[in-house]
């Protein structure tokens, strides 16, 4: 006969808390970048940007991250940072940066 022991409330506690870290932290590049896209062309160019900054720190070497976020932060009228990463995503390869940073950052 198997008996089970209660498990302390300290331990189911410290399992949740795991449990739930590794929920939030399996959100993959992929869908940061997909939602913020999603999001920058429903006009949600804040939310674009919280998406387009996590996938950044996913992934600091995809250009299209920069070239949506830093479009978006021009979109809400922060020119000098946007220019910044549309200059980011032109170094890393984008080469539709290079028109956008021509048109945008005068």
């Amino acid at each position: 006969m198997i008996t089970l022991k209660i498990i302390p409330k300290k331990i189911l506690s410290l399992i949740l808390l795991i449990n739930l870290s590794l929920n939030c932290f399996s959100q993959s590049f992929e869908t940061f970048k997909n939602d913020g896209y999603d999001k920058f062309e429903l006009k949600d160019y804040r939310g674009a940007i919280l998406d387009f900054t996590k996938a950044i720190e996913l992934n600091p070497s995809y250009s299209g991250v920069f070239y949506g976020r830093g479009n978006a932060k021009i979109k809400l009228e922060d020119k000098d940072a946007g220019c910044l990463d549309l200059s980011k995503a032109a170094e890393l390869g984008e080469a539709e940066a290079y028109n956008a940073i021509k048109d945008l950052c005068k």
